[in-house]
């Protein structure tokens, strides 16, 4: 309820988790969205889930071009 603050993107976990980012700063935004990507994609990501969390995750990363 921050109006300095706003939502831009739908959830893709049940968690209500998200990464602030400094207004404009594109380039770290774009780093962090490839490493998830990438995080994603060699399985890793499925992996350390598991291993805190104890289960696979019930929903899949988007990804994007």
């Amino acid at each position: 309820n921050n109006p300095k603050f706003k939502i831009v993107g739908e959830m893709f976990s049940v968690e209500p988790f998200g990464i602030g980012f400094r207004k404009g700063d594109s380039d770290l935004r774009d780093a962090v969205n490839v490493a998830l990507r990438d995080l994603w994609a060699s399985g890793e990501y499925k992996a350390l889930y598991r291993k805190y969390f104890g289960t696979d995750p019930t929903v899949p990363i988007e990804t994007q071009p």
